[in-house]
């Protein structure tokens, strides 16, 4: 993060904010859509590529003006407690469904909600109340609670996977960052992170949950979900690398899941033919939900059981990694590229396409979309000893493996934190 001593000023600051919304006001305004309200749940318009700006520059610039007007004491005072709490509150409010108690359309008295959640009067007012400090509930009238935007997301089903991910698993990961790396300074290895150390187990993060029948499909309902917010960003990928140029081609989705992004992929480029690499329990659902939901693309997916640190013995035109190297330290990371050497020499023009975030240099975007990528980059590391790369780290981890294969195109779609990086041999 690069600081400017000469955009810290508050008057200025200030007015950036007012700027912005007036252009998010009136964009809504000209389409006749409801302006921005904590109530009820946005216009989907609120997250049109052209407010994307605007939008970015009132988080940034109320980010800044939270600094400039607080005590720096304050960060590490009641600012620092006030997260942990935001932490504790949410997972107790989480843990007893509060969210579910409350009625979507009317008030509940704080009686009836300690009654409904099976908790103490006491404790559930203050839990809420606290809450509500962060537009979580509201209290319409003394007693009374009623949802917001906020509350009403926790009874979403892929949020409530998240939430139970957070509450359950992350939340505990953050006070064993330090003893991690106490016992295992500079590891490399997948079950030496905070995340063992908090859930005491020596297993692996994937293999941990794959004990747990009701965590693998909550997980698997997450990944689906942030898969589908992903679709727009695919089908952009597919369009600036140009795909459509290669003809009639093999695209290898090497751990693709279910095959969702390469169903997604399938529309827009209508020549290819895929292949579906993952787990055989994970392939088998797949061919499944292909019959089921896209029976028209069945002639042209092969679904595969294939384990990504064994050679790669299909046969394709590009073999996508989508979110998979950033779950592995280097160590591993170069094994996965490695097995894919034999089939990208193959033939001439054939290409590897790993599909990651890019960390940003400090200072290269804002600071709040570094913040995102850095708070992911941590994540990375606490459950899998793992990163989140910056680009010349992705160029040296695949130079590792053989320096002929080169980087030759980063395709980075707007608005998105993810980029497609393209290389070959040449």
């Amino acid at each position: 993060m690069v600081l400017n001593a000469d955009v810290d000023d508050l008057i200025n600051t200030a007015i950036s904010i007012l700027v912005s919304a007036n252009t998010i006001k009136s964009f809504l305004a000209e389409k006749n859509l409801p302006q921005p309200s904590i109530l009820n749940d946005p216009s989907p318009a609120l997250f049109a590529p052209e407010l994307d700006a605007a939008r970015d520059d009132i988080l940034n610039a109320c980010h800044k003006v939270q600094a400039l007007i607080s005590a720096p004491v304050h960060t590490f005072g009641m600012g620092l407690q006030a997260h942990y709490l935001d932490l504790g509150v949410f997972q107790w409010v989480h843990h007893f469904k509060v969210a579910q108690a409350v009625p979507l359309d009317k008030t509940i008295t704080f009686e009836e909600l300690a009654s409904a959640t099976g908790t103490p009067i006491d404790i559930l007012r203050r839990m809420v109340r606290y809450s509500m400090t962060s537009f979580v509930f509201h209290e319409p009238q003394p007693g009374y609670v009623a949802h917001t935007a906020r509350s009403r997301l926790l009874l979403d089903s892929s949020a409530i996977s998240l939430c139970d991910l957070t509450a359950e698993w992350l939340f505990h990961c953050a006070d064993q960052f330090a003893p991690a790396v106490e016992k295992w300074p500079g590891s490399q290895e997948l079950n030496e992170t905070s995340y063992n150390l908090s859930l005491k187990t020596d297993l692996p993060f994937f293999q941990f949950i794959s004990q747990k029948p009701a965590a693998v499909a909550k997980f698997g309902k997450l990944m689906m979900s942030f898969a589908a917010g992903q679709d727009w960003i695919m089908k952009e990928v597919a369009q600036e690398c140009r795909w459509n140029d290669l003809g009639k081609a093999t695209l290898v989705d090497v751990g693709g899941s279910i095959g969702h992004t390469s169903m997604v992929i399938a529309d827009v480029v209508p020549d290819f033919d895929f292949v579906v690499e993952d787990l055989p329990e994970v392939v088998q659902q797949g061919q499944k939900v292909l019959l089921e939901n896209r029976p028209e693309l069945k002639d042209r997916f092969n679904f595969l059981a294939h384990n990504f640190f064994e050679p790669q013995t299909s046969d394709g035109d590009i073999y996508l990694l989508r979110c998979i190297l950033h779950d592995y330290p280097d160590k591993y990371a170069i094994k996965i590229v490695e097995n894919l050497l034999p089939a990208l020499k193959k033939k001439n023009g054939t290409r590897m396409v790993i599909y990651e975030r890019i960390v940003p240099l400090p200072g290269a975007v804002s600071v709040l979309q570094e913040r995102l990528v850095r708070a992911q980059d941590i994540q990375m590391w606490s459950c899998f000893n793992s990163k989140e790369r910056e680009l010349e780290e992705w160029k040296e981890l695949v130079a590792k493996v053989d320096p002929g294969l080169k980087l030759t195109k980063v395709v980075t779609p707007h608005g998105s934190l993810y980029s497609a990086m393209e290389f070959m041999f040449y």
